[in-house]
C-alpha cells in the first residue's frame, strides 16, 4: 500500500480503516506468495535460499505487487470492469482536482480566473505543481502568459510563475497544448 501511495492520490482513511486496509493488503500478499512460503516451511533449503525466499515474501513481493496495483488503479483497470458489470464503484481520488492534475502528462495551457475576475494564461509544464493535500490546495504555475485584448497569449518574463492559492482561484480552464499551435 506504501508503494501504491506514491503513484496515487487516495482518500484518507480513519486509523480503524488504515488498520483494516493493512491487514487486507497483508493477507492478499500472503495469499499470493503461499506457495513460495509453504515450499520455505516444508523444504530443508540451504540458509541463503531460504533468507531469498522470505525476503521476496516480505520485501520484494509486496513491492511488485504494488507496483502493479498502482499502474491498474492509474489505468483505472478495475474500475472499468467493475462499470461494464453495470456497476459505478465511488472513485479513489477524493476530488476533481487531484484527478485532473494527476492526469496531466504533458504541458498544458491553463486559462485561470481569480475570485476578482482577473485572468491569466500559464503553462502547467514539467516545472509546475499542484498540491494535494486537502487542506492545504495550491498550484505553482512555471510559466505566465499575458493576455492582451485580441486574445493573443504573450510569454510574460521568460521563467517568471507564480504560486497560486486555491482559496483566490474562481476557476480554471484547460487549454490543452492549442495554444502552442498558435
Amino acid at each position: 500500500m506504501s508503494v501504491r501511495n506514491y503513484f496515487v492520490i487516495r482518500k484518507p482513511l480513519a486509523a480503524t480503516e488504515r488498520a483494516l486496509a493493512y491487514l487486507t493488503a497483508s493477507s492478499v500478499n500472503y495469499a499470493l506468495f503461499s506457495p513460495l512460503i509453504y515450499i520455505l516451511l516444508v523444504s530443508r533449503l540451504p540458509s541463503l535460499m531460504e533468507a531469498m525466499g522470505w525476503f521476496v515474501v516480505l520485501f520484494l513481493g509486496p513491492v511488485i505487487v504494488g507496483l502493479l496495483w498502482a499502474n491498474a488503479s492509474q489505468r483505472e483497470w478495475i474500475r472499468n470492469a467493475l462499470r461494464r458489470l453495470g456497476l459505478q464503484p465511488i472513485h479513489t481520488i477524493p476530488t476533481a482536482w487531484d484527478w485532473k492534475f494527476s492526469n496531466i502528462k504533458d504541458p498544458e495551457f491553463l486559462l485561470i480566473t481569480l475570485k476578482n475576475g482577473e485572468q491569466f494564461g500559464g503553462l502547467f509544464g514539467y516545472e509546475s505543481f499542484a498540491s494535494s493535500l486537502a487542506d492545504r490546495r495550491d498550484i505553482f504555475i512555471e510559466q505566465l502568459y499575458d493576455i492582451s485584448e485580441d486574445e493573443d497569449w504573450i510569454q510574460a518574463q521568460p521563467g517568471k510563475g507564480v504560486l497560486i492559492d486555491y482559496s483566490e482561484i474562481a476557476y480554471i480552464e484547460f487549454m490543452g497544448d492549442s495554444k502552442q499551435s498558435e
